[in-house]
């Protein structure tokens, strides 16, 4: 069963902390992508230097899901 950890990141060291403290499959955040706080490109980056993978698609790795504001569905990065 994936397991989603779910809001309070407000830096990128947060997403390293997730990814490397606990087993969950993907972190969602919202507020800091929707006001430009960090980019996704540049969040990519930063766990990708820090030897964390992020899946595209089909391919394995964590996780980045950006909550939509004014839609039902998440989009996952």
């Amino acid at each position: 069963i994936p397991v989603i950890a779910s809001g309070g990141a407000g830096t990128m060291d947060h997403f390293v902390d997730v990814f490397t403290r606990t087993t969950c499959s993907a972190a969602l955040a919202a507020s800091i992508f929707h006001f430009g706080e960090i980019p996704v490109p540049e969040l990519k980056k930063y766990l990708a230097a820090r030897k964390i993978n992020v899946g595209y698609n089909s391919r394995p790795g964590k996780r980045i899901m950006v909550s939509t504001a004014n839609k039902s569905k998440t989009r996952i990065q």
